[in-house]
């Protein structure tokens, strides 16, 4: 299912999403787990439309490990993006507390993702 539910429940969910760096406005390509979603105004719909720039989706953002490849952990900061910036859900292998681990699947299309944002 890649549907951007209108409701984070049971601790969220993981995403590929755009995020932009507060600092120099460049946009990247991170793994982040979504734990609340804010419809806009009068949205009762279980699903948001990826062209909502209203809407607001709060998410952690996952930070790899550089001596396990593909072993994330989930930041204390979080990030706040529309759904225009959502890409696509992932399930990670297991989730731990506070980490989790990508298949070779979502690794390879997080990379490629990234390929891609950086040829544009």
């Amino acid at each position: 299912d890649n549907t951007l539910p209108s409701a984070a429940a049971n601790g969220g969910f993981f995403a590929f999403a755009l995020v932009t760096n507060s600092s120099d406005g460049s946009s990247t390509v991170e793994p982040v787990l979504i734990f609340e979603v804010e419809p806009r105004p009068g949205w009762s719909a279980a699903f948001l439309y990826r062209s909502d720039w209203q809407s607001k989706l709060k998410a952690h953002l996952l930070h790899e490990f550089a001596t396990a490849a593909g072993t994330f952990t989930v930041s204390a900061s979080s990030v706040s993006f529309s759904p225009a910036n959502f890409i696509c859900r992932m399930e990670p292998l297991c989730a731990g507390p506070g980490r989790c681990l990508l298949g070779k699947v979502a690794l390879e299309r997080l990379y490629g993702l990234r390929e891609v944002l950086a040829d544009c």
